[in-house]
């Protein structure tokens, strides 16, 4: 064995982008890309939301192709998409979202349930059989010859902040990536990570990339992916100063309000996840049978109702 100079080469880039529904995981992965291979780049991505992505089709340059990815949602088939997606010549390639292949249907969660009511229950030996699986995807996802970048749900909350006049808001907040923790979480696997909030500013978590470390992006788009790329291809990049991002103070409202309205909306939340029903689709349609242009705008009075008839609807549960 022998040591030689360490010496920056070309490499492709491999990124996550964590938050809750409505951050603009989507919108901003496809910008960054875009600014990644340039405006004439071969942009795809692999959509498992239902054609959400296609809302973005006039909004990104050149557009970008998309190969529609169907449930069971398993690692071994979306693998197999990725090769195609180098066979076909694509420059950098997004995976919108990766959260569909951990908690989807046939994905890692229900093959683990599966496994398990094969072995009598034994949950330790269904993990055993089915982490392997994990292992051999974010060990693909490193080699791959293109660049790649990750979208993931996060669990969500709510936070209840104050501002130095004494006005207190609330605010949705995304906590850990809907993916397999420990050893086999997505931060160790990806060299960079951003975690977005509900105003669709991008917190870098991890990063490989001098100048970027701890840094707050509003809005991520092209200009921050071709800094990357210069980056990534060998060349001096300054440090990457992100446009100063002004605090909306336009959701205050008395702090009395704000304890019991943060329990009622992580009510629906849980409601919605047992009901199967979409936040990002669901919460919406809910303000605008309110008048509301959010659903954090309604009354305490307007979200029990709603609530009650859910409940009413599941049999009072």
């Amino acid at each position: 064995m022998s040591f030689k100079k360490a010496a920056k080469k070309e490499v492709k880039l491999t990124m996550g982008i964590s938050g809750p529904a409505g951050a603009g995981k989507t919108l901003s992965a496809l910008r960054i890309a875009r600014g990644l291979v340039g405006p004439h780049g071969k942009l795809a991505l692999i959509d498992t939301e239902g054609a959400k992505a296609n809302a973005y089709a006039d909004v990104i340059e050149n557009g970008y192709d998309i190969a529609q990815f169907e449930s069971p949602f398993e690692l071994d088939k979306l693998e197999d998409t990725l090769d195609e997606a180098v066979e076909a010549g694509y420059q950098v390639i997004v995976i919108d979202s990766l959260s569909h292949f951990y908690a989807g249907e046939g994905g890692i969660l229900q093959q683990v349930e599966d496994e398990s009511t094969r072995n009598g229950g034994n949950g330790m030996k269904a993990w055993a059989t089915v982490t392997p699986r994990i292992k051999r995807f974010t060990e693909k996802l490193k080699a791959m010859p293109i660049h790649v970048i990750v979208t993931l749900r996060a669990k969500t909350t709510y936070e209840i902040s104050r501002n130095d006049k004494g006005k207190v808001s609330v605010q949705k907040l995304g906590l850990e990536p809907i993916w397999k923790g420990g050893n086999d979480s997505i931060d160790f696997e990806v060299d960079h990570m951003l975690k977005m909030t509900t105003d669709h500013r991008a917190i870098v978590d991890k990063t490989r990339l001098i100048g970027l470390t701890d840094k707050i992006f509003d809005k991520p788009d092209e200009k921050l992916g071709k800094q990357i790329k210069e980056y990534l291809s060998g060349g001096i990049i300054s440090p990457i100063e992100p446009e100063p991002v002004v605090a909306d103070e336009s959701a205050e409202e008395p702090a009395e309000k704000i304890a019991p309205k943060q329990q009622l909306l992580s009510q629906l939340e849980d409601l919605a996840q047992a009901t199967g029903r979409d936040i990002a689709e669901w919460f919406p349609k809910i303000a605008a049978a309110h008048n509301k242009e959010k659903i954090e705008d309604m009354t305490q009075v307007a979200l029990k109702e709603v609530i009650k008839k859910v409940k009413d609807k599941m049999g009072g549960n």
